[in-house]
């Protein structure tokens, strides 16, 4: 959304900085002739947001609610003029962190207190016109409509920075006019200004020689930043380097369990090492994180036509029925259209056919748990691992339910068995790791 900072600011009305002679006109004059370009800019602001939500990419009100908005967005006008001031620090990528109350007081005494200066200063036009581009030109971006994951962006401040200069450079002139003593000082303070600003930038390059030393700088600021964890795991993948690849990766889901893009390059991995069922595991568990996933969807399919066909043969060694498979089959059909009962009936049709079926036991007790009939989910998930105890699924899927019953002790003994038989399964040391972070805060 940063292409809106232009137009939204283009809405200011724009007195001459310097007050030369021109047309006299009122406010309500000034304010009419930008009528058509706030129209535009309102229609464009509404196009990019409905293209944003289709694509899944902005923020609901009920994962993030007014006050969390508001409190980001003071936060963050303070960072930018920080930064302004201040500009280290800088990288790629900002990762969303907390809010820090000491921080969105101090930004929000800043800036009422710059405030109050241009109203107190309002016959001088410049202070009025830049500040005013500044916080609307910033406005779209500051975190108020949030779009993606990222806190702010470097980006972001190029346009609303012009009206922050106009305001500082015409704000010094007029001291200085005042000051004649101060002008061989301001001279000084200028080349210094513009020296120091050549080293920082001259540094700051040297980050974006490659992906490398530019997600390597990004880790260095953020240790915890999921995306440049991501970006390295990548970049390690391509170079066949595979234990420094899985760190990386493993560290951005440790980091953001939900990461589908993290989780579905770790199922590349272990395609690479030809570990088709981690494979399987973490690109279906990358599909249930973000359902729209392209490459999760392509390395499942790949994956399932590359491995051997070892489900088939456990069908074929346990002997189910055809008709067992076509009722299973008929019944996920349902239950991705949200059928639930309807696919319960063809679970449970599988089942009288086949009464050893495990994966029948194990979807009725899928399509039972969102029909909200935890006791008999239960009894299924507990048959499906009586006939099949060495599926790593069913444990998973047992432990999820009897977690959300606060039957921690035996979910705890599930998810250490589905990582006894699949060591290098991230979904279950992911949510074993919570399980135990949030049993050691009772």
């Amino acid at each position: 959304m940063s292409g809106h900072s232009a137009d939204f600011a283009l809405t200011v009305p724009t007195p001459d900085p310097r007050g030369r002679c021109q047309p006299v006109r009122t406010g309500l004059q000034l304010l009419t002739e930008k009528i058509p370009l706030l129209l535009l800019s309102i229609a464009d602001g509404l196009i990019t947001i409905v293209a944003q939500r289709s694509q899944g990419a902005m923020e609901s009100w009920d994962q993030f609610p007014m006050f969390r908005r508001a409190g980001y967005t003071i936060q963050g006008y303070g960072w930018y003029l920080w930064t302004t001031c201040c500009p280290s620090g800088l990288t790629v990528y900002y990762a969303f962190k907390p809010l820090v109350l000491l921080y969105v007081c101090v930004s929000a005494l800043v800036l009422i207190t710059i405030s109050l200066y241009v109203v107190r200063h309002k016959e001088r036009g410049h202070l009025l016109f830049g500040w005013l581009w500044f916080v609307l030109a910033l406005l779209p971006v500051s975190g108020l409509l949030q779009v993606g994951d990222q806190s702010h962006a470097d980006r972001y401040s190029y346009v609303p920075h012009i009206g922050l200069f106009v305001a500082c450079v015409w704000e010094v002139q007029h001291w200085l006019e005042k000051w004649s003593v101060a002008r061989h000082l301001a001279k000084v303070t200028a080349v210094a200004t513009i020296a120091i600003c050549m080293v920082l930038s001259n540094s700051q390059i040297r980050f974006w020689s490659n992906s490398e030393t530019l997600w390597a700088h990004a880790l260095q600021l953020d240790p915890d930043n999921h995306k440049a964890h991501t970006n390295l795991g990548v970049l390690r993948l391509q170079q066949h380097n595979y234990e420094d690849a899985e760190t990386h990766l493993r560290r951005a889901v440790a980091v953001r369990p939900a990461w589908g893009v993290a989780i579905a390059n770790l199922g590349w991995l272990h395609v690479q090492r030809q570990e088709w069922d981690q494979a399987d595991e973490c690109f279906a568990w990358a599909l249930r994180a973000d359902p729209k996933s392209v490459n999760a969807r392509s390395g499942l399919a790949q994956v399932r036509a590359l491995r051997p066909a070892a489900s088939v043969l456990e069908r074929k060694a346990r002997q189910v029925p055809d008709e067992a498979v076509v009722a299973n089959r008929l019944g996920l059909t349902h239950a991705r259209r949200g059928e639930f009962e309807a696919a319960l009936r063809q679970f449970r049709e599988a089942i009288a056919i086949a009464p050893e079926y495990g994966d029948a036991h194990n979807n009725a007790a899928l399509a039972l748990s969102q029909l909200k009939q935890i006791p008999d989910a239960e009894r299924h998930f507990r048959l499906a691992l009586k006939y099949d105890p060495g599926n790593r699924n069913f444990h998973v899927n047992l432990a999820l339910l009897l977690e959300s019953q606060k039957n921690w002790k035996e979910a705890r003994k599930h998810y250490e068995r589905a990582l006894q038989l699949h060591p290098h399964d991230v979904e279950a040391r992911q949510r074993l790791d919570r399980l135990l972070k949030y049993l050691g805060t009772l």
